[in-house]
C-alpha cells in the first residue's frame, strides 16, 4: 500500500503537467464583440453608430493562423432639420424633417495571421470576404419610404486577443468593411464605414 501511493505521489506532477498542456491547446475561438461604426462614403448618413454587435468563430488551423467566419448587426440612425427635398423627375417639392436608418448585416469568411508578441497579447492581421444585407428607411410626416438588396462585401482589420484566463479572451479590433450594396432610390452607390470591436469570448 505505501508503495502505491509512493507511486501515485510520484505521477502528480506528471498529470498536472498534462493537463496544463491540455488547457494551453485550444484550437476554437468564439468571440462577442461591441462594434462601433462610422460611416464612410455615404451622404445618406454621416452619424457614429453605436447600436451594433459581432459574432466570430475562429478555427487555429496553425498556431499563428486561424480561419473562420463572423456576422452581426449595425443600426444607423440619424435625424435630419426641415427642409425641400425634390423628387427625381423634378415635378415634386416636399418640406419636412426626417429620420434616416441603415440596417446592415454582413456575413464573412475570415482568415486572421497572429504575430508573437508575448504571453499576455496575441496582435492579428485578418482579411474578412462574403455578403452583407442592407435596408434603408427613411421616415418623415406620416409617410415611410424603404429600400433593401444584398452586396459584395470585404473586410480587412486589424486587433489584438488579449488573455484573461486560461480559458476566457479579451478581443480589441479596427476594421474597414466596404459593401456594393446599391440603391438608386436613396442615391447609395456602396456602402463602406470604420469600425471598432470591444468583446470578450472563449476557447475551447
Amino acid at each position: 500500500m505505501k508503495t502505491l501511493k509512493i507511486a501515485c505521489l510520484a505521477l502528480l506532477p506528471t498529470l498536472f503537467a498534462a493537463q496544463t498542456t491540455k488547457a494551453q491547446e485550444f484550437k476554437n475561438v468564439l468571440l462577442g464583440s461591441w462594434n462601433i461604426g462610422l460611416p464612410m462614403n455615404s451622404d445618406y448618413l454621416t452619424k457614429t453608430s453605436f447600436a451594433g454587435f459581432r459574432v466570430d468563430y475562429r478555427r487555429f488551423i496553425k498556431p499563428n493562423l486561424s480561419v473562420g467566419f463572423s456576422t452581426g448587426w449595425q443600426s444607423f440612425e440619424q435625424y435630419f432639420d426641415t427642409q425641400s427635398y425634390n423628387s427625381s423627375d423634378g415635378n415634386t417639392t416636399v418640406t419636412t424633417d426626417m429620420y434616416r436608418i441603415v440596417y446592415n448585416v454582413p456575413f464573412m469568411v475570415n482568415a486572421h495571421y497572429y504575430f508573437d508578441a508575448g504571453k499576455y497579447v496575441k496582435p492579428y492581421a485578418g482579411f474578412g470576404i462574403g455578403c452583407m444585407y442592407s435596408e434603408q428607411t427613411a421616415y418623415f410626416n406620416i409617410y415611410e419610404l424603404d429600400d433593401n438588396g444584398m452586396g459584395f462585401a470585404i473586410r480587412p482589420e486589424i486587433g489584438a486577443l488579449i488573455n484573461i484566463s486560461d480559458q476566457f479572451i479579451g478581443n480589441v479590433g479596427f476594421n474597414y468593411q466596404f459593401a456594393t450594396n446599391k440603391s438608386d432610390f436613396f442615391n447609395i452607390n456602396s456602402l463602406s464605414e470604420l469600425d471598432i470591436q470591444i468583446g470578450v469570448g472563449f476557447r475551447f
